[in-house]
């Protein structure tokens, strides 16, 4: 699994996220470091996916598209998580089921540490992940819903 090396721009904030100006790879790895608030399921046109509520530099909210299981009420996580040596994220393809409030638990002590792309030359395979960092537990890695065009949603949310 390779990463992208894109330097984050701490200054991006809430309108960056709102504009199709920035490039969906930078905004992610901006998220780096960024602390996640709390989870909510999506509804209505979102339903089958879920928002990752994280707190962005300047205490603005915003909203990320994770990627839930069909018609269910769960994400699936990759609980094999670890730092290799060269300080990349090695992420194992195995799957554990949490809902949306196991995933809570520990937020708001939870940091996205790295967000790796996986694939991404593979448009059928082609994913995002971002690495979380729970104080008291293993890191995980969590799938950034992407849609059909490379991208994601984000909305503004409050904290």
């Amino acid at each position: 699994m390779s990463t992208n090396n894109i330097s984050p721009n701490l200054d991006l904030g809430l309108d960056a996220y709102a504009s199709d100006d920035t490039n969906t790879a930078d905004l992610l790895k901006n998220l780096e470091g960024c602390r996640v608030h709390r989870f909510s399921e999506g509804t209505g046109e979102h339903a089958g996916t879920a928002l990752m509520i994280v707190e962005l530099a300047d205490d603005a909210g915003l909203g990320v598209q994770v990627s839930m299981e069909v018609d269910t009420s769960y994400a699936s996580i990759h609980p094999n998580a670890r730092q290799q040596p060269d300080g990349s994220w090695a992420v194992d393809d195995i799957d554990e089921r949490r809902t949306l409030d196991e995933l809570e638990s520990p937020c708001p002590n939870c940091r996205i540490v790295e967000v790796v792309q996986k694939d991404i030359m593979d448009p059928e395979n082609a994913r995002v992940l971002a690495i979380l960092d729970p104080v008291g537990d293993n890191p995980y890695a969590l799938d950034i819903h992407i849609d059909e065009d490379g991208g994601t949603e984000f909305f503004e949310t409050k904290l």
